[in-house]
């Protein structure tokens, strides 16, 4: 694979590496498991800062797309799963053909051209989001719909439940829904019914809160409080993610309850048997301000898996 930068791109030179990487694996170019050049000989390919070419590949691995080993180099993720013929990969190119062609002869510069699609195309999906992020409890969704508008450059909208059942076929803005594997069959029995596709993201407890809650326990002990049905549903799964994550000389300070085991959430604050009592979003999302702003209240905080994220728009047929 052959690489370029321009300096006059308005891109920095490490975007630029990486869309030609996520390009070439869309087209099918490079495959998963393939081995991309080395960090020094990209840096002499190139003639950029050694910390350019790293950076460029440590974004492609916190999104799930490259692997960084030891002796082997950037490696593409063997679990990006791409369909053999990618036909929407193959229609731009044809159609990228063509434009270049037309604007060539009516004589405006080729980047003037693009940057004036690119102002075009970001006005739009403003006012009309084209992703929309799907869970049952609104703070989640805004949380998660926000990850992916960063991650893939898009504007994203966070839905609740409620809000999707509500929805006709003829007000639908969104093309795609990204939802959790656990609202996954029902979300995607109203996405086909709303004539739009679905794909299904892995939910997992963001890296800042691990670390505040690994320092909570390391001074008192720690109550998760979860609405009835999420702590029945996948209550014992989520307590035992946490006290994996904390390791096995704190997990003994981490409790979990359903908040209606409880007389009421002010109570288990000022009781003063916990450090800190986090309140599951969907019980958030009906809390008190006054009570929200508590030093020894809080909420955990969710991320999407970059791998299923991926997978998600492979799924959905985008280019990556």
């Amino acid at each position: 694979m052959k690489f370029e930068i321009s300096e006059n791109s308005r891109y920095p030179a490490h975007e630029q590496i990486k869309e030609q990487i996520k390009l070439a694996i869309s087209l099918g170019h490079i495959k998963a498991g393939y081995s991309l050049p080395s960090i020094r000989d990209l840096e002499k390919q190139l003639g950029v800062g050694r910390a350019i070419v790293y950076r460029a590949y440590r974004e492609l691995e916190q999104s799930g797309i490259v692997t960084l080993q030891p002796r082997s180099g950037a490696v593409v993720s063997r679990k990006i799963v791409l369909p053999t013929s990618n036909h929407k990969a193959e229609h731009c190119e044809v159609l990228l053909r063509k434009v270049l062609r037309e604007i060539k002869k009516i004589g405006v510069l080729e980047s003037s051209f693009a940057t004036l699609l690119y102002q075009r195309t970001m006005a739009r999906e403003q006012t009309g989001p084209p992703v929309a992020f799907v869970e049952s409890i609104k703070t989640e969704a805004l949380q998660c719909a926000a990850q992916v508008s960063r991650d893939w450059g898009t504007n994203v909208v966070g839905i609740s439940l409620d809000e999707l059942k509500r929805i006709k076929r003829s007000d639908v803005s969104f093309r795609w829904l990204l939802t959790p594997f656990y609202e996954y069959e029902w979300v995607a029995r109203v996405a086909k019914g709303l004539r739009i596709e679905a794909a299904p993201v892995v939910l997992t407890f963001s890296e800042e809160f691990i670390a505040e809650l690994t320092s909570v326990l390391r001074e008192g002990r720690a109550l998760i409080l979860l609405a009835d049905q999420d702590f029945e549903r996948h209550g014992e799964q989520l307590i035992a993610e946490l006290r994996e994550s904390v390791g096995p000389d704190l997990s003994r300070q981490l409790l979990a309850k359903a908040v209606t085991s409880v007389r009421s959430i002010e109570s288990v604050v000022s009781s003063g048997k916990y450090k800190r009592v986090y309140a599951g979003n969907r019980i958030w999302d009906s809390l008190d301000n006054r009570i929200k702003e508590l030093p020894s209240v809080g909420h955990p905080g969710v991320e999407i898996d970059r791998e299923s994220l991926q997978q998600a728009k492979v799924k959905l047929g985008l280019l990556i």
